[in-house]
């Protein structure tokens, strides 16, 4: 038989005693390494066997955050086409990978290193507007130790339009006059 300790910081998706094998998964809330421990008691037909202590060492999930940034400007969930490069890098648990999650085959997308790079104006081709996922994906530890985690972010794609308005003199122009002419422009949002 089988009794998983109390330890503050972990739940699981099972019992907390059994019989048998022990197939749990444990999962760490805090952002440290927790020792849990099973306290196992063997048994052979009717013969109960000394009981023996089974630390299991949980590590926390990185973490795994990012920001988008258009030169040292962070950018919301709305990027317009005239602003430049957005660049992608790691917040949180550094040396992840980004990767776009949708649409499949977007263009003007690129990695280097930790960091990523989206072309609004290539991605959006001859659209006018684009929903597009980035990913940014970590991992911790090697092996059986080795734990992952992602973050997924939704940006919308706008092509930016401009409007030019030309206001000028309303009087007729004849030959050798000279007719001021204004122009305001106004981009969309």
């Amino acid at each position: 038989t089988w009794e998983r300790l109390p330890a503050t910081g972990i739940t699981s998706d099972g019992l907390v005693t059994g019989s048998g094998v022990i197939n749990q998964t444990l999962t760490n809330t805090t952002s440290n390494s927790i020792n849990v421990t099973y306290r196992i008691t063997s048994r052979a037909n009717s013969c109960t066997g000394h009981t023996e202590d089974v630390v299991v060492r949980v590590n926390p999930k990185p973490v795994a955050t990012f920001v988008s940034k258009i030169g040292t400007a962070e950018v919301g969930s709305i990027i317009y086409s005239d602003g430049g490069n957005v660049v992608f890098s790691s917040t949180g648990v550094a040396g992840g990978s980004f990767s776009v999650v949708s649409p499949a085959g977007l263009e003007g997308f690129s990695t280097s290193g930790s960091t990523a790079t989206l072309n609004p104006c290539t991605a959006l081709g001859t659209a006018t507007s684009k929903q597009v996922t980035i990913r940014y994906t970590v991992s911790q530890g090697t092996g059986i130790n080795q734990c992952g985690n992602f973050e997924d972010i939704t940006y919308t794609l706008r092509r930016s339009n401009y409007t030019v308005i030309i206001l000028a003199d309303p009087y007729p122009t004849c030959r050798g006059q000279i007719t001021e002419y204004t122009a305001y422009v106004y981009k969309d949002a």
